[in-house]
């Protein structure tokens, strides 16, 4: 579910911020559809998935015993429209998924989804060429492709980042600690 959610959060992304170098489908228009219809499928999938696959929906310790609507016990399965809220609410000391494993693997998908959008964007769009001197960071992805941009951009980086560093002495950082905040308390 965190994978096709945020594949499609990625597309919605690129398609508004118009970096045509990461659109998984040709157009505008095109990659935000794409974009909907995958935040909708994760959802779905990931809410759903009790009424099409069989499982301890609900189940008590110690047994094959489901709980459904109304406390009721339910034969292992597929749960009903009806147990759906009771269904998706378990406990993770009854079979349920921890915080931590959520996080977990939200973190791998959405980590995978950049880089489905990285890889597919390159080969599907490696056509794309720039009609102005190439640029860096992520306005180049406006023109080109991700994989083409990471160079430059990389040696870009490469010969600014001592500069970049040089200003930022303890000093300066203990400066901008003590001074006043504005809009705050």
């Amino acid at each position: 579910m965190s994978y096709v959610a945020s594949l499609g959060a990625i597309q919605l992304g690129v398609s508004f911020g118009g970096l045509r170098g990461l659109f998984l489908l040709p157009g505008r228009a095109r990659t935000r559809a794409l974009g909907v219809l995958l935040v909708c499928a994760g959802i779905a999938s990931f809410f759903l998935a009790p009424l099409w696959n069989p499982g301890p929906w609900g189940s008590v310790a110690g047994g094959r015993v489901v709980i459904g609507a109304g406390g009721q016990p339910v034969p292992w399965g597929r749960a009903a429209l009806y147990d759906l809220p009771q269904a998706r609410n378990i406990n993770d000391t009854n079979g349920g998924m921890s915080g931590n494993t959520q996080a977990l693997w939200f973190a791998v998908g959405a980590i995978s989804a950049i880089v489905t959008t990285c890889t597919l964007g390159s080969i599907v769009n490696r056509g794309l060429r720039s009609p102005a001197p190439p640029s860096v960071g992520m306005e180049a992805l406006k023109h080109t492709t991700f994989l083409s941009a990471l160079g430059p951009s990389i040696q870009c980086w490469r010969r600014t980042w001592r500069d970049e560093f040089r200003g930022l002495s303890a000093l300066a950082w203990l400066t901008f600690l003590k001074s006043p905040r504005k809009g705050g308390s």
